[in-house]
């Protein structure tokens, strides 16, 4: 059993006693202590094992709510979000086409172990020269949509993530949940028009000079700290994007 003496006592855990137990049971979450598929203890449950109120425990799952790390199902307790549920995920997904959101489709993937310029490091939050994972991804999805886009993370908040990423779909955020404990709460996009430039047709098969789309990206945890930074170059054919600020 754990109480507020030894629960909270601790580096990290710091600030109102609520927010504390927040902090508490994040950790349980992304070190995956509880099942997506098993409800989570009840709040009088919760209270008597960490040792502090009901209703601060209820105070700390409304935020872990409003992160939605958990969700409340009326009549069968509170579950803790799936990483990779798709449901989920989509609340990212802006990419559209016919009224229905188009999930991308990998078709090639490159990662490289470089070192930040003055740009990547001022957007990650670290030292210029600082060592980053940089993934190169051209991907793409129904209604004539291709996209090249280049993914940067510190490397030291995701070490190793370049071994793991035979993944199908250009959307990393559930990897740095499962394995690195880290959640992206937010995203940010600023989007500009360019003309395709002779390196970006092939990959794009678009005609030089012809519209296409950038998109930058910028994920961020619940603190607000960006985590991710990408740059997508897109030719969106009959779909439509819509950028995301929040």
């Amino acid at each position: 059993m754990l109480h507020q003496s030894s629960a909270f006592a601790t580096p990290g855990f710091s600030g109102p006693l609520y927010a504390q137990v927040a902090s508490y049971l994040r950790e349980r979450i992304t070190s995956s202590t509880w099942s997506p598929m098993a409800p989570l203890p009840n709040e009088a449950s919760l209270a008597k094992d960490i040792g502090v109120s009901v209703g601060t425990v209820r105070k700390a799952l409304e935020i872990l709510e409003e992160e939605r790390l958990i969700q409340r199902r009326q009549g069968r307790g509170t579950f803790v979000v799936d990483a990779g549920d798709e449901t989920e995920n989509d609340r990212f997904v802006t990419l559209t086409a016919a009224g229905r959101k188009l999930k991308g489709e990998v078709t090639s993937l490159k990662s490289d172990i470089t070192t930040a310029d003055a740009e990547a490091a001022n957007h990650l939050g670290i030292r210029p020269g600082s060592r980053v994972i940089s993934i190169d991804l051209a991907w793409r999805a129904g209604h004539g949509v291709r996209a090249i886009e280049r993914i940067m993370v510190s490397e030291a908040r995701f070490p190793s993530l370049e071994s793991v990423l035979s993944v199908p779909t250009p959307f990393l955020f559930p990897i740095y949940r499962r394995k690195y404990k880290t959640v992206v709460q937010s995203i940010n996009e600023r989007a500009t028009c360019l003309a395709a430039d002779a390196s970006m047709c092939q990959m794009l098969g678009v005609g030089e000079g012809q519209p296409v789309l950038r998109v930058e990206r910028f994920a961020r945890t619940r603190t607000r700290e960006c985590i991710e930074w990408s740059v997508r170059t897109m030719c969106l054919g009959s779909a439509s994007y819509a950028t995301v600020s929040n």
